[in-house]
């Protein structure tokens, strides 16, 4: 049996895995190296250590917040103490997608 690795999924929307399952942005998956290479080609999936450098500080209210509305923290710049990311950070950043995607229909 192949060897399975983490991988942090970095891509803006949710996505379908080769096995059917869905994941969102910022869901950690166990993956092959086969399974995971096209979707690491193309720089949607990111090995666990390098998720972990880019990882900000992230309050549990937030890191909640952002699982339920599909929001990628990495991607959001923090306002809190040293940089750490809040549930406002987390809102603003579901909003300007939100408005992104009005502007694109």
């Amino acid at each position: 049996m192949a060897e399975k690795k983490k991988y942090t999924y970095v891509g803006t929307h949710a996505e379908i895995l080769p096995s059917g399952a869905p994941i969102a942005p910022g869901e950690e998956v166990e993956l092959t190296t086969e399974e995971s290479h096209q979707w690491r080609a193309d720089g949607l999936l990111l090995s666990e250590a390098k998720a972990e450098q880019m990882n900000p500080e992230v309050t549990e209210a937030a890191a909640k917040l952002a699982r339920k509305l599909r929001v990628n923290v990495s991607s959001v710049k923090g306002t809190g103490k040293d940089g750490t990311v809040t549930v406002e950070d987390v809102q603003a950043a579901a909003d300007a997608a939100k408005t992104e995607e009005g502007e694109e229909e």
